[in-house]
């Protein structure tokens, strides 16, 4: 009877072991799937991003710190790589089971910094052209800002020696409103091509009209 006892315990403690171990290895295996969740959200995230085309100076200032900020990431992302790549080894060596669509997520998973570099090299090409683009158009933006400006002050030039009289008072200050409308306006615009100027790592030109 003892021996039956004994028995009947060590089979139920062998049994109680598998257990313990099953579940400790699901628990690996739960760990391990939720590392390539993390990554393919991070993936999915950079590859949206990476899809964008910058369509202002500030927005193409933004994607070349996004980029940096990538390429700063990798060795983080390489090194929760590597843990669940080390999960799922010691889940095969217990011969664990791994289904084929979870095996079939690493492997897509695993692809995704190849991807990626593939990509940012694309991106890095797109900034080149954009860059060029948008310091084409600041210059024709300049060269026009520059043309309304010396308008401008013949308008001033004309409006002095045509205004004299006190009676056209009152048409005087609608164009003196005009007038300091539209100089708002241009000193707004030299503002904002001088941040792109800078954006640009240039110098910074003012409009000689302007500063009269």
């Amino acid at each position: 009877l003892f021996f039956l006892s004994c028995a009947e315990f060590k089979e139920k403690a062998i049994t109680h072991i598998k257990t313990l171990i099953q579940n400790f290895l699901m628990q690996v295996k739960r760990f391990a799937l939720q590392e390539l969740d993390q990554l393919k959200n991070e993936f999915d995230q950079i590859i949206t991003e990476l899809k964008k085309v910058p369509e202002t100076p500030e927005e193409l200032a933004a994607m070349k710190k996004y980029l940096e900020r990538v390429f700063d990431t990798v060795k983080n992302r390489n090194k929760k790589m590597q843990s669940a790549n080390d999960r799922f080894a010691f889940l095969e060596e217990y011969q664990f089971e791994v289904t084929n669509e979870e095996f079939q997520y690493r492997y897509q998973i695993r692809q995704m910094p190849q991807k990626i570099t593939v990509m940012m090299e694309e991106t890095e090409r797109t900034l080149s052209v954009e860059r060029i683009r948008m310091i084409r158009e600041l210059r024709r933006n300049q060269t026009k800002l520059e043309t309304e400006s010396v308008s401008l002050n013949e308008t001033v030039a004309s409006f002095t020696s045509k205004f004299t009289d006190l009676e056209m008072t009152v048409e005087a200050v609608d164009q003196v409103n005009e007038i300091n409308t539209k100089l708002l306006q241009l000193k707004a615009e030299q503002e904002k091509f001088n941040q792109h100027e800078k954006l640009f790592e240039f110098e910074q030109v003012t409009c000689k009209p302007l500063s009269k």
